[in-house]
């Protein structure tokens, strides 16, 4: 046992190596708080340095293309009239979907009087139109002068600019479409390398040439129907 002046040494001392020990635990963990508040604080700064770089990307890159609802109504509307299915030998075979995904690669035209060639007879064949409002007039040059006269007027839903399909290499349009008033509205299919024709486009392009081949047999047909019908009355 401990007794007197020994007795308070020892207190005192091991009080002291208590404080001190107390004394280093406090400055351990203090040290530990600066090292993660250090911590923290850097990844705090790169944090903010990462959101301030996002920021700066975003503000120089190209604004996300924004759905024209009006155009997305106008193809709906040719998707449920199936103008291009009934109209269109090339697009006979196709399934819905994949009609659907070539019709929304259609785009919206308008024509007036100071701007009303839509297509030309002559110029090469690479696209189909369907008109969605007015009226347009397809015209052909006929005759040793080639002056174009009118053959027929056409108006909503109609197509046209079909030889677009036809396969046939620098293919060129036999008749002219002329918007026939102010805010004559097509919507336009463009052909060359369009990319939703997919592994369908050989067969598209066939269908296009079928179509045409029966076409010209069917115009000999009626050319010859017409000269028997004018030789008989004589």
């Amino acid at each position: 046992m401990i007794k007197g002046a020994s007795k308070s040494n020892y207190v005192k001392t091991k009080f002291s190596n208590i404080s001190d020990t107390f004394q280093q635990l406090s400055y351990f963990l203090e040290y530990m708080s600066t090292i993660a508040l250090t911590v923290n604080n850097g990844e705090a700064e790169e944090a903010a340095a990462e959101a301030a770089e996002a920021a700066k990307n975003a503000a120089f890159a190209p604004a996300a293309p924004k759905v024209n609802i009006v155009l997305q109504q106008q193809r709906d509307r040719i998707k449920s009239s199936q103008t291009l299915r009934t109209n269109v030998s090339a697009f006979t075979s196709l399934t819905d979907d994949h009609l659907s995904s070539i019709i929304d690669t259609m785009t919206f035209e308008e024509y007036d009087d100071d701007d009303s060639l839509i297509i030309e007879q002559g110029k090469l064949a690479d696209r189909i139109y369907v008109v969605l409002a007015g009226e347009v007039a397809i015209m052909a040059a006929t005759g040793e002068q080639g002056w174009p006269t009118e053959k027929s007027r056409i108006g909503q839903l109609a197509v046209f600019g079909v030889e677009a399909l036809y396969g046939i290499e620098n293919q060129r349009y036999s008749i002219s479409g002329v918007a026939c008033d102010d805010g004559v509205q097509v919507l336009c299919l463009k052909i060359p390398e369009n990319p939703m024709f997919g592994e369908k486009a050989q067969e598209i392009i066939q269908a296009g040439k079928k179509a045409r081949e029966e076409a010209i047999i069917a115009k000999a047909g009626r050319r010859l129907a017409s000269k028997f019908k004018g030789g008989r009355k004589k």
